[in-house]
C-alpha cells in the first residue's frame, strides 16, 4: 500500500469522540493524527462520514485561527539573505571544474528514441552555447560535412 494509513479502524470506531473533541476542546487535527498514527487524508475521509464538508472546513479554519503561532512576519522582521560569497555547505559542493558522470564531449554520438519508437543518432557539435549544449542529428552532420552549409540556415558550431 502506497500511503501510510495507520490504525484507521480505531479512528473509525472513535469518530464520534473525535468530532466532539474537535468541536469542544482546543485539540488540533495534527494532535489527533499523531494520537491515532494516521495521515491527514485518512482522518479526513473518516471524519466526513459523520460531518459535512462545510463543517469540516469550519473546524479546520477555527483551529487555524486559535493557534498561538503567528502566521505573519512581525514588524521589523529581517529574513535571512545569504551574503555574497558565503558558502553554506562546502563539504557537499562539487569542486571547481567538476564534470558530471553523464557529461559528453564534443563529437560524442548518442542514440535517441522518438515517441514512435524509431531510433536516431545525434552528435554533439559544440560545448556550451547560450547555456545549452548543441546537438544535431547525425545525418544532418554528415550531409553538412559533405556539402557544407547552405542558404539561411548557416550555423556555426
Amino acid at each position: 500500500m502506497g500511503s501510510y494509513r495507520g490504525n484507521i479502524s480505531k479512528v473509525e470506531a472513535d469518530v464520534d469522540l473525535i468530532v466532539e473533541r474537535l468541536r469542544t476542546t482546543s485539540v488540533t487535527l495534527t494532535v489527533i493524527r499523531n494520537e491515532y498514527h494516521t495521515n491527514a487524508d485518512s482522518l479526513k475521509r473518516v471524519l466526513l462520514t459523520k460531518i459535512t464538508a462545510r463543517q469540516y472546513k469550519a473546524i479546520v479554519a477555527q483551529k487555524r485561527r486559535n493557534t498561538d503561532r503567528p502566521t505573519q512576519f512581525q514588524k521589523g522582521h529581517r529574513g535571512y539573505i545569504r551574503p555574497k560569497g558565503v558558502r553554506v555547505s562546502r563539504a557537499t559542493e562539487y569542486p571547481r571544474g567538476h564534470l558530471p558522470a553523464s557529461h559528453k564531449h564534443t563529437g560524442s554520438v548518442t542514440i535517441r528514441t522518438d515517441k514512435c519508437g524509431k531510433q536516431f543518432r545525434w552528435i554533439k557539435v559544440s560545448g556550451i552555447r547560450q547555456g545549452r549544449h548543441k546537438w544535431i542529428p547525425y545525418a544532418r552532420h554528415v550531409w553538412m560535412e559533405e556539402h557544407g552549409h547552405c542558404g539561411a540556415e548557416e550555423t556555426q558550431y
